[in-house]
């Protein structure tokens, strides 16, 4: 490969990326690439925050351009070196001719020299000066280089608008993480709460019951010792059966038949705390229809569901009183789609509506922020069971 000449060196040095031409007025972006102020200029015209450099892509500001005197000054010794700035490995010299190439052939679009017009070849082309053939070149390049630099701008931007999308998910996802493991920890505690609840009311009702049966065998070992002394009692009379103890045997007989002994109630072991067998299927059933009705709630406008299904619940709630509980079989927890059909069919209660409606957000649950008054909700579902 030829090696650059050092005039060709710093004639590339002295010239602009934008109009390919000497430096007029130099002036240093941040990022430190140089430009004609009248071509940087143009470039970001029309922007009035920090704009892409043509070289580097890395944002600059029309504020902070700096002039450059060193570069201009040596723009001015390089244009003495010559009338045009030297691209690298263009050619000076006619390869066959050894004379300067001044002129361009449009048809073939290449440069010649004198000699190379006059031959056979060319004789009868177009041939204009090399200078006016660069010049429209350049006016070429900076044609197609415009609209190029404003792609890439905007892909630029469109990667910037994606980053910041990124960051701002980033944020988005740690605030609704952390609300979903307090709303969470709270049902945690409150189910926590309801079963020391239960387990107390277990253990009294345990001892109630207990109570009860030592009574009972208190009252059957009394009634037993009673019974025991007459049979006894009977028994030796029988035996000294005689004239003058007839009267003794008649006592006995009047006590026996005088004897009533209250059967003794049997005790209950089933507990009366409202838990059976099937109460944590239930219970399952409940914290599954809740979960439920949360994440359909964050896909609708929850708002205007409410209010829709509390005008209907009131008109219901007028013909036929029914509970929460026997409203909430067959379907979910609070609003949700189709919660016009749902209060039709479930009968919806307007005391349920109104703690759906205080819970649920305004638009969306953005940060799932209507769950916090969970426990109150799940308060009133537990008091059905």
């Amino acid at each position: 490969m030829a090696a650059v000449h050092p005039v060709e060196s710093l004639q590339e040095e002295a010239s602009c990326s934008i109009c390919l031409d000497y430096f007029t007025d130099p002036v240093i972006t941040d990022c430190g690439h140089n430009f004609c102020r009248s071509c940087i200029t143009q470039f970001w015209e029309g922007r009035d925050t920090a704009s892409p450099c043509p070289q580097c892509r890395r944002m600059s500001r029309m504020s902070t351009l700096r002039p450059n005197r060193q570069l201009a000054n040596m723009t001015e010794m390089v244009k003495k070196l010559g009338q045009t700035p030297k691209r690298p490995n263009q050619e000076s010299r006619c390869e066959k001719h050894e004379e300067s190439l001044t002129l361009f052939c449009k048809e073939d679009q290449r440069a010649l020299c004198l000699q190379c017009t006059k031959s056979q070849d060319h004789r009868f082309h177009r041939v204009i000066p090399v200078e006016e053939a660069e010049q429209e070149y350049k006016e070429n390049l900076k044609r197609c280089l415009n609209p190029l630099r404003k792609d890439l701008e905007d892909l630029l931007k469109f990667k910037s608008a994606e980053e910041k999308k990124a960051e701002e998910l980033k944020s988005e996802t740690q605030i609704q993480r952390q609300t979903v493991e307090s709303v969470f920890e709270e049902l945690h505690q409150t189910l926590n709460k309801k079963k020391q609840v239960l387990l107390s009311r277990l253990e009294e009702e345990e001892k109630k019951i207990l109570e009860r049966i030592r009574e009972n065998v208190t009252q059957v070992e009394e009634q037993s010792s009673s019974l025991m002394q007459l049979i006894s009692e009977i028994e030796e009379k029988g035996q000294q059966l005689v004239a003058k103890s007839v009267k003794d045997v008649r006592d006995a007989f009047i006590r026996y038949h005088k004897m009533k002994l209250p059967g003794p109630e049997a005790v209950s072991i089933d507990l009366k705390i409202g838990f059976s067998l099937s109460y944590p299927q239930q219970l399952k059933e409940v914290i599954a229809k809740f979960g439920d009705w949360w994440m359909e709630c964050g896909r609708t406008d929850t708002a205007t569901q409410v209010e829709e299904a509390v005008q209907l619940a009131q008109i219901e709630w007028a013909q036929n009183k029914r509970g929460f509980g026997q409203s909430y079989s067959g379907r979910g927890l609070g609003p949700g789609p189709g919660c016009r059909e749902k209060a039709k069919i479930g009968g919806w209660s307007v005391a349920e509506l109104q703690i759906a409606e205080e819970t649920a957000s305004k638009n969306h649950l953005r940060n799932f922020a209507f769950i916090q008054n969970s426990e109150v909700l799940l308060n009133i579902l537990w008091a059905q069971y």
